[in-house]
């Protein structure tokens, strides 16, 4: 039996290529290439759903809360850097941005 066995698995191992190429011709595959993914899916989105809406966690509950909230601010201005500096500050800012000097004996 265990040399029956064998002798199948040699013949798989020598037939690997030629069976993804008949795989790759045949409508079957490209017909159930999207939907299996979407199926193996959706046991998870329906868990979660079902989650969310019986038994939210507290993050999800405060999400839920603001969900509906204006914007206090746009993107632009989160990336925007307020300069509430004294003149003597700025002055000190820009001056260590200039580039240093580095010594002509160390490289």
């Amino acid at each position: 039996m265990f040399v029956g066995i064998k002798s199948l698995v040699v013949n798989l191992d020598e037939n690997m290529f030629s069976v993804f190429n008949v795989l790759m011709g045949t409508f079957y595959l490209y017909l159930f290439l999207f939907p299996v993914p979407v199926v193996a899916l959706l046991g998870d989105f329906i868990y979660q759903g079902l989650q969310r809406w019986f038994f939210p966690y507290d993050h999800q509950i405060i999400q839920e809360i603001h969900r509906n909230d204006p914007e206090v601010r746009s993107r632009s201005e989160f990336l925007e850097i307020g300069t509430k500096m004294t003149p003597e500050e700025a002055r000190s800012f820009a001056i260590c941005q200039l580039p240093r000097e580095s010594s002509k004996h160390m490289h």
